[in-house]
């Protein structure tokens, strides 16, 4: 399972309604509007590419990682749900049903879909500033999204619930996530401001 919950078997019968909870669908329609949005952005010939930012420049970095990490993030989870489907109920358990479900085969095509924007935004990503910085940002992107996929599309909140302890600790763990992102962004924007007053003294 993804997130805080330690279920490993997903109620493979039930994932088809899941798609329809508010709060899936909300994350799911503002992060894939992200998303095609930086597709839409930096695609070879869009006509949107006079607003396209520079290409070393950070807004590109956090950008396209977050772009890449949302992407991911819907990759592992379909991929989650054709394993659990193949491995777990048809070779492990015979269950051939899983052939037939539509939600097998829309994960299936959610994969394909979303795996190559997320290797591509990736490569946009790690070509717009330093590895030491762009690698951190896009697992922290990844990471956090496939707990948000997880906890909201498989309700794996839910044994948070139970607790309100760990639920402090879990949005305490996020929150330092999200300031780490902010200050190591800071720093790469304050390197990349002294290189830029520098430049000219080197001439």
């Amino acid at each position: 399972a993804y997130g805080p919950s330690s279920e490993d078997e997903l109620p493979f019968d039930e994932i088809g309604g899941y798609f329809g909870r508010p709060a899936f669908l909300s994350y799911a329609c503002l992060a894939l509007a992200f998303v095609f949005g930086w597709v839409a952005l930096l695609a070879p010939r869009s006509p949107l590419r006079a607003w396209r930012p520079d290409p070393r420049s950070l807004k590109l970095s956090i950008g396209t990682s977050a772009a890449s990490g949302i992407a991911g993030a819907f990759s592992t989870v379909f991929g989650k749900i054709v394993s659990e489907a193949i491995f777990t109920r048809l070779l492990s358990k015979g269950d051939t049903s899983v052939v037939s479900n539509g939600v097998t085969w829309a994960a299936l095509l959610g994969i394909l879909c979303a795996a190559p924007v997320q290797l591509w935004m990736l490569n946009w990503s790690l070509g717009s500033g330093k590895a030491a910085f762009t690698v951190p940002l896009y697992t922290v992107m990844i990471i956090s999204n496939n707990v948000c996929l997880g906890g909201l599309l498989l309700d794996e909140f839910s044994c948070l619930a139970q607790s309100h302890w760990q639920m402090a600790i879990f949005i305490t763990a996020l929150m330092l996530v999200v300031a780490g992102v902010a200050s190591l962004s800071a720093q790469q924007e304050g390197a990349k401001l002294k290189v830029g007053d520098a430049a000219p003294n080197g001439v």
